[in-house]
């Protein structure tokens, strides 16, 4: 049976909260953040939930057009603060059930 890392569980749960631009709730791909200039690979825990349209589509995209991204939906970093909050309320639900 294959065993997954704790970046996969990880990345499996921000999968699962969905699309993290505005209201979208689509089905989300998992998207590193960017660490500012270096072209280095921010960790798996650093990470969002976006639809391929808002990860890689033309109109409104985190890759295709970034400012245009953020000025609507926020910085990648407030976006990563809100999959956390999202993360440890799933969390904290599941421990009173």
């Amino acid at each position: 049976m294959f065993k997954q890392t704790p970046e996969q569980v990880h990345m499996g749960k921000v999968a699962a909260l969905g699309c993290m631009a505005g209201m979208c709730g689509l089905p989300a791909q998992v998207h590193h953040i960017s660490n500012g200039t270096t072209a280095k690979k921010s960790s798996d825990f650093e990470t969002i939930g976006l639809c391929e349209g808002h990860h890689l589509g033309t109109d409104c995209s985190i890759h295709m057009t970034p400012k245009k991204f953020i000025a609507r939906y926020g910085t990648e970093k407030e976006l990563l603060r809100k999959v956390e909050f999202k993360l440890k309320r799933r969390i904290n639900n599941y421990e009173t059930i």
